[in-house]
């Protein structure tokens, strides 16, 4: 668990060792707005740096954003595959 310390160069090496396959990334909103500030947390200084970290997804072509409706998606067409 990288909560609070997510940046470009942890995120780079968490991407670059991990495994082929279906894997979920859960991020905060990437975003400070006034719903955040309404809410006590010690994470709020980083939600820039999570946001900037998470542009490095770019850098790795063989990662295919998706969304839940995707990933059912992909599933139904990988069990009609042969």
């Amino acid at each position: 668990m990288i909560t609070g310390s997510l940046n470009t160069d942890t995120l780079r090496r968490t991407l670059a060792d991990m495994p082929e396959g279906t894997w979920e990334l859960v991020t905060h909103p990437g975003y400070h707005d006034a719903d955040l500030d309404s809410v006590r947390t010690r994470l709020k200084a980083s939600r820039d740096i999570e946001r900037q970290a998470l542009q490095a997804i770019g850098d790795f072509p063989k990662i295919e954003l998706i969304d839940f409706a995707g990933l059912a998606s992909q599933e139904t067409s990988t069990a009609t595959q042969p």
